[in-house]
């Protein structure tokens, strides 16, 4: 069964960086450049979305607000928040819920494997 991940990443470079390892994996990715758009592609997607994969600090909407949108269709909505800022400047580090994990920036493609592999694979 292949899992869609829908990434919401506004840095050029990591977002082709994370979908390319991730697709060589046999994810099937819904792209997005920021918030706004990724909310798009996911009502134009027909399909479930397995997890959300996003940035924390993007323009248009933030992952914060991107995961409390898509939440309000889908409670259990699994979350992987990807940062590179440190400590109390990402708001999502502290208060995670119990369908979201952390990344922190940078990372290694073990270490995303490792996260994502943890959120699709968690027991409800």
């Amino acid at each position: 069964m292949t899992m869609t991940i829908l990434l919401a990443e506004d840095e050029d470079d990591v977002r082709e960086l994370v979908a390319t390892f991730l697709r060589s994996r046999g994810y099937q990715l819904l792209v997005a450049s920021n918030g706004m758009e990724a909310l798009e592609l996911a009502h134009a997607h027909d399909a479930a979305i397995d997890l959300l994969l996003t940035d924390v600090v993007m323009p248009e909407a933030n992952g914060a607000q991107l995961a409390k949108e898509f939440r309000q269709h889908e409670a259990a909505l699994r979350v992987v928040f990807m940062s590179g800022y440190a400590g109390s400047a990402v708001p999502v580090r502290d208060a995670p819920s119990e369908n979201s994990w952390y990344l922190d920036k940078p990372f290694t493609a073990t270490s995303l494997l490792a996260k994502v592999a943890q959120a699709l694979t968690r027991a409800d």
